[in-house]
């Protein structure tokens, strides 16, 4: 580590730059630098960069498992590509590919012949806003769950929820490939990606509740209200412990099932689910702390 001393002339303060790094960089005077404030106070210093080219990813593989490939697929496109092509040794099944449940959210998923493409443009620099839309997704699918019952509706739900969070991977991978500065804290966007996860599946889950389960339903609906009030100010403000300490002991006092069925087990799964989010906060209101 290189301790500086901050020198002041008049009003204006300044430091050295390391000569090392100059010559490196090909820092000469009148080079124009990059000065970027991090949410934690950090100031950046960088050379000035070029617009990021967009980069194109194309590979081959010998596999024919859908399994595999929809994998794959995910994978590439939630890194900060603008485009990406898979070379396979057999032709597929297209409708078949293109039925597998995680490739639903992808926008412009191509097959032809041996050729798998996509055109991975979208770009999100928020994930604190999706993360906010999955919250309110799941909220809309319950109360359509629990009042005028439309399969098609929770189904689109459902989907665009899988499509929110495949958005949140691409923008914390993008995030810390490029080592952007952001408006969440680093670290926020790990623990985001975790509780998204489990947004997610609370999600697959609901869709599987009896909708007679009315009881249950709006317990989950509750739990959710209160994730939004925690999560809603995650951009503003830290999540404090007490909250967080709170939350988990909210959801620890949902209702363990005896799992006789699979319908009891979808609905302790869920709680389980809520329990794992309730350990989340924790663990982020303690990071938090450690970054006063």
């Amino acid at each position: 580590m290189d301790i500086r001393s901050i020198q002041r002339t008049g009003s204006m303060f300044y430091v050295y730059l390391p000569t090392s790094w100059c010559k490196t960089w090909n820092i000469r005077s009148g080079t124009k630098v990059q000065l970027n404030v991090t949410p934690e106070g950090k100031l950046l210093v960088s050379p000035a960069l070029q617009e990021e080219k967009q980069k194109h990813l194309e590979i081959s593989v010998d596999e024919d498992d859908l399994r595999i490939i929809n994998k794959l697929i995910v994978a590439l496109y939630i890194n900060p590509a603008s485009s990406f092509k898979i070379h396979l040794k057999e032709k597929l099944d297209q409708a078949k590919l293109l039925d597998q449940k995680l490739l639903v959210p992808i926008e412009l998923v191509e097959v032809e012949g041996k050729t798998i493409s996509c055109e991975s443009s979208i770009s999100v620099s928020d994930p604190h806003l999706l993360l906010k839309t999955i919250l309110n997704k799941i909220k809309n699918m319950i109360i359509v769950m629990t009042n005028n019952y439309n399969s098609e509706l929770i189904m689109k739900y459902e989907e665009e929820i899988d499509r929110n969070r495949l958005l949140i991977e691409k923008s914390v991978v993008s995030a810390l490939v490029h080592n952007h500065p952001h408006h969440a804290k680093t670290i926020n966007l790990y623990y985001i990606s975790i509780i998204a996860k489990q947004l997610e599946s609370i999600a697959d889950l609901l869709i599987r509740v009896d909708r007679k389960e009315r009881a249950f339903l709006e317990d989950v609906l509750e739990k959710i209200g209160q994730l939004k009030d925690i999560l809603g100010d995650m951009a503003e403000k830290n999540v404090e412990a007490k909250t967080a300490i709170a939350f988990c002991k909210e959801v620890s006092s949902m209702k363990d099932l005896d799992v006789a069925s699979v319908k009891q087990y979808h609905k302790q799964r869920i709680k389980e689910c809520f329990v794992s989010i309730s350990e989340t906060l924790i663990d982020l209101a303690i990071t938090n702390e450690m970054g006063k």
